[in-house]
C-alpha cells in the first residue's frame, strides 16, 4: 500500500512537477522550452544541486593555469664553473646556496655565495625547463640570466648563466643539487 505523500506513487501528495525553462536557439529566433521533472526529493537534488554548485563556483572566476614541472621549492647547493670572464678567471669554481619558493609557474628566492654575499633570484618553470634572473647585491650590483633543466626526480638542475656585475662580464655552467 502506497504511503501518503510519497512521490511516484498512485496516491496524491506533495509531489508537483518542477518546471525548468531555458531558451533554445531555433534558427533566427529564440524559443522558450519547458521541461518537466517530477518532484522526487533525492532525484531533484542529484540533478539540480551539482548544476547549481557548478554555476555558482564558476561565476566570475578565471580558470587557473596548469602548473607543470617538478617542485623546486627547496634549498639548492650550486657549483658553477666559470666558462668565460672578463676578469680572467676562466675555469674557477663558484659555490653558493639558493633557496627557492615556487608559486604556480613562477618562483623567487635568495642566494648566497661561499663568502656570504648574495642577492635574490626569480624566474619561471615550464615542464623541466627553468629560466631565471639573479639580482646580485653584494659584493657589487649585477644581473645574470640563465636557463637550466631539472632532472626527472627534481633533485638536480644543470644549465648555464651569464651577465655583468660592477665591472666584469661572466658566463658559467652550473650544477645545482637539492639540499636534503
Amino acid at each position: 500500500m502506497p504511503s501518503k505523500g510519497s512521490c511516484g506513487e498512485t496516491g496524491k501528495g506533495a509531489c508537483r512537477p518542477i518546471r525548468i525553462t531555458h531558451w533554445a536557439n531555433a534558427g533566427a529566433r529564440y524559443q522558450k522550452r519547458n521541461f518537466r521533472m517530477k518532484n522526487r526529493p533525492l532525484l531533484s537534488s542529484l540533478v539540480l544541486l551539482p548544476l547549481i554548485f557548478f554555476l555558482v563556483g564558476c561565476a566570475g572566476k578565471k580558470s587557473l593555469p596548469v602548473v607543470s614541472g617538478p617542485d623546486i621549492s627547496k634549498s639548492w647547493n650550486l657549483t658553477a664553473t666559470v666558462d668565460e670572464c672578463s676578469c680572467g678567471s676562466s675555469g674557477q669554481k663558484i659555490k653558493g646556496i639558493f633557496t627557492v619558493n615556487r608559486a604556480g609557474s613562477g618562483f623567487s628566492g635568495t642566494f648566497y655565495n661561499f663568502y656570504g654575499k648574495g642577492g635574490s633570484v626569480d624566474g619561471e618553470i615550464s615542464g623541466e625547463t627553468v629560466s631565471f634572473v639573479i639580482h646580485q647585491k653584494e659584493p657589487c650590483a649585477g644581473i645574470f640570466k640563465g636557463t637550466g633543466t631539472v632532472n626527472e626526480a627534481g633533485t638536480e638542475i644543470r644549465g648555464t648563466y651569464g651577465g655583468r656585475d660592477c665591472g666584469n662580464s661572466l658566463n658559467a655552467s652550473f650544477v645545482a643539487r637539492a639540499d636534503d
